[in-house]
């Protein structure tokens, strides 16, 4: 049955290889290579490199003294299928101050793509020409060193030297060997005897970049120089690497995860103990706040009540005030309108008994007009009336019944004569 942890062991595999045959692809498809004419210069030597590029490119060769500054530029076109070989300076008769004797890295830059490559060589007082082939240098140590071209980062490098005199191996008796890292002061190393005239070293390089070996040895009363140059490039991942890493990967995953899982219970249990606190400091902040809201609230409620009771005070004292003003003003008006309207109605009374008096002297003298006719006629009435009763003292008791409804009569028409003139009195006022 397989686990989470086997998954997960898995994928990190997978993500291993994928990253491993990305980190490959570029360095399959590059096509820059870069080779000096030689490794070792000397003074008045011409510093010419070959090397392949994308076809038809221009190629950009720079060279870095040992104090990795530009010492010279050199620049050409590589040809259709890629090749080029471009002359970059001529080496000094001397050493100067910018090109002292030593080790210069010398770089490439395909203006194509971009690609960049670099290699070590060095500029010596003497080295001795190695032997033409099939015949055997006299009078010289020769030496002979291999190794791989190159290593990955944390492999160990071993270098071979081997040492003749006229073709017999032979043990040097003295020797230097320095190593050159990469922008770094050289480091020396011992030699290891492993066979009479055959002897090596192991170094472990601890960064990426051209390295240079440079191991000068007597014999036989000569001494000689020899340089071989390796590269150590990054570190490839193989199946037991990738399992490797895979372990190790799903352990801090492991590891890390309970780690995380301690970290944050420990987190929850300070939070719930800083929360737990929080809440007592906020109960009981909230008690005080209240006791303090009550006695504020109390306070200003006694306040509140002093004040209206001060107020109301204040209102009844200015009520009454105006009450007193209001009944001083209402006693004045009072007396101010008993004496206007007193005098006005004095006035209209005066002027309502004159024009009574007007009335009553026009009505009596209209009256007395009216009535004197009246009277007359009553007069001459009453003389008829005389008459007519001398005329009718004969008449029975029925002639003085008659009589008296004549005075009834009379009396009837002096009535309404009244009225008429009551009427026309009315109407004259």
């Amino acid at each position: 049955m397989t686990t989470a942890t086997d998954k997960g062991k898995t994928g990190v595999m997978l993500l291993a290889l994928l990253l491993a045959s990305i980190s490959l692809a570029p360095m399959v498809a590059a096509a820059l290579s870069l080779s000096p004419s030689k490794t070792q210069y000397n003074p008045g030597d011409t510093l010419r490199v070959f090397g392949t590029s994308t076809p038809s490119s221009t190629v950009t060769i720079k060279a870095y003294n040992p104090s990795n500054n530009i010492v010279a530029i050199g620049q050409g076109n590589s040809d259709q299928s890629g090749h080029f070989n471009i002359d970059v300076f001529t080496w000094p008769l001397t050493p100067t101050l910018t090109t002292p004797f030593g080790f210069y890295s010398i770089t490439a830059t395909d203006a194509a793509n971009g690609n960049f490559i670099d290699t070590t060589v060095e500029f010596a007082l003497f080295i001795a020409p190695p032997p033409a082939e099939g015949k055997v240098a006299a009078a010289w140590v020769q030496i002979s060193l291999s190794s791989a071209p190159s290593y990955q980062l944390g492999e160990t490098a071993r270098v071979f030297a081997s040492f003749t005199y006229n073709g017999t191996k032979v043990d040097p008796t003295s020797t230097v060997v320095l190593v050159y890292p990469p922008g770094l002061a050289p480091l020396p190393q011992a030699l290891m005897k492993a066979d009479t005239g055959l002897y090596y070293f192991d170094y472990k390089p601890g960064s990426m970049g051209p390295y240079a070996a440079k191991v000068e040895a007597a014999a036989k009363g000569t001494t000689n120089v020899q340089i071989t140059t390796f590269q150590v490039t990054e570190r490839l991942a193989t199946a037991n690497g990738l399992v490797n890493m895979s372990n190790v990967v799903s352990t801090k995953i492991d590891t890390s995860q309970q780690a995380i899982v301690d970290r944050i219970a420990s987190a929850q249990t300070s939070i719930n103990g800083a929360i737990l606190t929080a809440q007592n400091s906020l109960n009981t902040a909230v008690t005080n706040a209240q006791s303090d809201i009550k006695t504020a609230v109390s306070n200003a409620q006694s306040s509140l009540k002093d004040q209206i009771t001060t107020t109301q005070t204040a209102l009844t004292s200015s009520i009454t005030s105006i009450k007193d003003g209001f009944g001083d003003l209402l006693d004045s008006a009072r007396t101010d309108i008993k004496t206007v309207v007193g005098g006005q109605i004095t006035s209209s009374a005066k002027e309502i008994k004159d024009s009574s008096s007007g009335i009553q002297s026009a009505v009596t003298t209209s009256v007395t007009s009216v009535i004197q006719p009246l009277q007359n006629q009553m007069t001459q009435v009453t003389q008829s009336v005389d008459d007519m009763q001398r005329n009718l003292q004969s008449t029975e008791t029925g002639v003085a019944a008659a009589s008296t409804w004549i005075l009834i009569i009379g009396i009837i028409a002096a009535i309404t004569l009244v009225l008429e003139l009551v009427t026309l009195i009315r109407k004259l006022a």
